[in-house]
């Protein structure tokens, strides 16, 4: 090369001018990694070698999916030796997946080719690939290499958590009191089941999870629901209302707060476990029914009986109900009205007016306070005597 070329060359790479001649091994970009892999099933999950053309410092990205769902994990590291195998785990037993790994670094994104199949499928597991451990009241819990989430999950389990490397179970509120059967499928290998079969007591019972409805009507009832198979239990509770003082349902009053405790016991009468308390306030609607309205030519009598929806099985227990009752002519204030007296469940009304047509009411009225809905009846009265 002639002096006055060279001099052109360094010129034309000092300013950046791309020229096969002047490249140099500081400047070039790596060479393509060009990469393939293989997968591999092993126990609870895959291994995937990986092979590759250039060493360097690269980011291991693989994708592995299994049917709708997906997760993605990365991993970087120096290749050299121009293979690599890394392990996938843990992953679900007799699963099929679908893999894809790409190799990154500053200047190439490069997808790997798989010398085998686009899916691969786990291998089975056996029951020696899950063992019991030590666990809380009120669990099962189980360590496995393989993760077992979705097969607990439909097994008449009503919740599975993994902690520090272990499957902890909590057997559906219906299971308890009798045996919890897991069953943990191999469809997609050796279409064996495997069980693991879990004898489940009432100490499982979580004292939250018992349905315990609040009184809607009086007398109160609280009528709470143990698992079906537990028939050897039964739930007796304690109530008390203001001052804490202890009373009897049959003995409960409206518009009146109440706190019950239920012990849960069993048939030897001993306490098993005691629920938390049920606080309720019963709200009763009186009214009148069957009303009887028997004129004469200057007073009206009427005849009638209470009724609630909620408190009608204590009515004839409620001193504190209380009656009124008032006619008036349909022209005449309100004031006008003429007030009767009342003799328990009678109302007498004297002073009227012969062959007239009057509006009658009756009120209910509870702890001389509480006013509810009239009951109205249009009366006439009697002819006078001539």
């Amino acid at each position: 090369m002639s002096g006055l070329h060279s001099a052109l060359l360094l010129l034309s790479c000092a300013g950046m001018i791309y020229l096969d001649d002047c490249q140099d091994d500081q400047s070039k970009p790596p060479t393509d990694p060009g990469c393939s892999y293989s997968v591999k099933p092993i126990q609870f999950g895959f291994q995937i070698k990986l092979a590759y053309s250039a060493p360097g410092n690269y980011t291991m990205n693989y994708t592995i999916a299994e049917k709708e769902s997906s997760f993605e994990r990365k991993a970087t590291s120096f290749l050299h030796n121009k293979t690599s195998t890394w392990e996938i785990k843990p992953l679900k037993p007799c699963t099929e997946y679908e893999l894809n790994v790409i190799l990154i670094n500053n200047y190439t994104t490069k997808l790997c080719n798989n010398t085998e199949n686009k899916t691969s499928t786990t291998m089975e597991m056996t029951q020696r690939d899950i063992t019991n451990i030590s666990c809380p009241s009120g669990y099962f819990c189980y360590q496995s290499g393989w993760n077992i989430s979705s097969l607990l999950s439909g097994n008449n389990v009503s919740d599975v958590q993994f902690i520090n490397g272990s499957y902890r179970i909590k057997p559906a509120y219906e299971s308890i009191c009798s045996e919890l059967v897991l069953e943990f499928p191999q469809e997609k290998c050796s279409n064996i089941t495997f069980n693991k079969t879990e004898n489940v007591p009432f100490v499982f019972i979580d004292v939250n999870d018992v349905f315990q409805p609040e009184p809607t009507e009086l007398p109160a009832e609280i009528k709470s629901k143990l698992p079906p198979n537990c028939q050897d239990l039964s739930v007796v509770y304690n109530c008390s209302g203001m001052n804490n003082n202890s009373i009897d349902p049959s003995d409960m009053k409206p518009f009146t707060d109440y706190s019950c405790t239920g012990d849960i016991k069993s048939k030897n009468g001993s306490i098993i476990k005691t629920l938390p308390p049920v606080q309720f306030n019963v709200d009763c609607d009186f009214s009148i029914s069957f009303l009887q309205k028997i004129p004469t030519n200057t007073s009206i009598k009427l005849n009638w009986e209470p009724t609630s929806n909620e408190c009608g099985g204590i009515l004839d227990q409620l001193t504190e109900l209380s009656y009124s009752c008032s006619c008036q002519q349909g022209w005449k204030h309100e004031h006008d009205a003429i007030k009767g007296e009342v003799d328990q469940r009678t109302c007498n009304i004297n002073g009227l007016e012969p062959f007239k047509d009057y509006t009658c009411k009756v009120h209910v009225i509870y702890n001389k306070t509480r006013m509810f809905k009239d009951t109205i009846e249009n009366v006439k009265t009697g002819p006078g005597s001539k």
